[in-house]
């Protein structure tokens, strides 16, 4: 059974970090979702956080993975392109 691939985000701003509510249930958590065919990790990461927040950012490091029973999930850190 092939493994899915997963980006998700972690934009700390001011010592604060952006979290979303889920919409398919309540709960909060960090942008993310899964990298498209033909995409890198990197690009999906950035993506999802462009469609999940409609922030500008880019990608400052790596923090880690996390491999979950349904895909394994690559965390980036992001900062503002254009902070306020």
């Amino acid at each position: 059974m092939p493994i899915d691939l997963g980006a998700s985000v972690a934009i700390i701003q001011a010592g604060q970090i952006l979290l979303i509510q889920r919409e398919d249930f309540e709960v909060w958590g960090l942008p993310g979702g899964r990298v498209e065919a033909g995409e890198s990790v990197a690009q999906a990461a950035m993506r999802e956080a462009r469609e999940e927040t409609g922030l500008e950012v880019e990608l400052t490091r790596l923090i880690g993975t996390n491999p979950a029973s349904h895909a394994q999930v690559v965390t980036f850190r992001l900062a503002l392109r254009n902070p306020p």
